[in-house]
This record gives C-alpha cells, structure tokens and sequence, in this order.
C-alpha cells in the first residue's frame, strides 16, 4: 500500500496525461509519479476524479 499526501494529489504539476492502449483502444489516462511508485490505470482515474471534485478543478482524463 502507498499512502499519498492530498496536498501532492492536488498538484497540477504531480499528474501527467498518458495515452495507452486498453483492448486494442487508446485511451489517455492520468499517472502519478509518487517517490518511486508510479500510480496509473483505474486508481489513477479514481483519484483525479475525486481531485476534481474536491478542488472544483477538471474531470480525470479521458472522462
């Protein structure tokens, strides 16, 4: 388990926008970079998504 700061979570700066390919679609995802963990896929969604709502700020990528 990785527990990350909020505060890092809410950082444009933390999140990065990757295009991947999902069942043969390409999908853009958000990923975050925390320490030497790299936190991507439907955890990355679900946490840009509950970032979003708590800070008034945009929709995880791809939504």
């Amino acid at each position: 388990m990785v527990q990350v700061p909020f505060t890092y979570l809410a950082n444009p700066e933390a999140v990065e926008e990757q295009e991947l390919e999902i069942a043969g679609e390409r999908v853009v995802s958000p990923v975050y970079h925390y320490r030497n963990h790299r936190i991507w896929g439907a955890t990355a969604r679900i946490l840009a998504d509950l970032v979003g709502r708590l800070t008034g700020g945009v929709a995880a990528a791809g939504e």
